[in-house]
């Protein structure tokens, strides 16, 4: 069985998140800010730090490890060495969507397999 063409809309919403990453101002305080942040440390030099305080003080007593304590590296880590090519959030978010769209193609060819 011969597999669909890709999606065309799937095609715009890439493109259209892409161009729209140039106007992507810091991303805040939340997850996404602590991948950007951890991507800025490696590409400094500085390992997998954090500069966040509260993440220590924010800790409920019923867990034996802070939230905090299970990221994910694999984005901080890929973010860091876009920001070798361009150091700039821009560069980070475009890794960000790459990922993004590797994931769902993927999904997609294996659902139709």
């Amino acid at each position: 069985m011969p597999r669909p063409p890709p999606n065309l809309f799937v095609t715009g919403v890439t493109l259209y998140r892409l161009g729209a990453i140039e106007q992507a101002g810091y991303p805040g305080h939340a997850d996404s800010a602590f991948y950007f942040n951890v991507a800025q440390n490696i590409h400094a030099g500085l390992g997998t730090t954090t500069d966040y305080v509260w993440e220590f003080l924010s800790s409920p007593q019923s867990l034996p490890q802070y939230a905090f304590g299970y990221w994910l590296p694999l984005p901080s880590v890929l973010m860091s060495l876009a920001l070798h090519f361009h150091n700039s959030l821009a560069a980070a978010l475009g890794v960000n969507v790459i990922m993004s769209v590797l994931l769902a193609s993927g999904t997609y060819f294996l659902a139709v397999a």
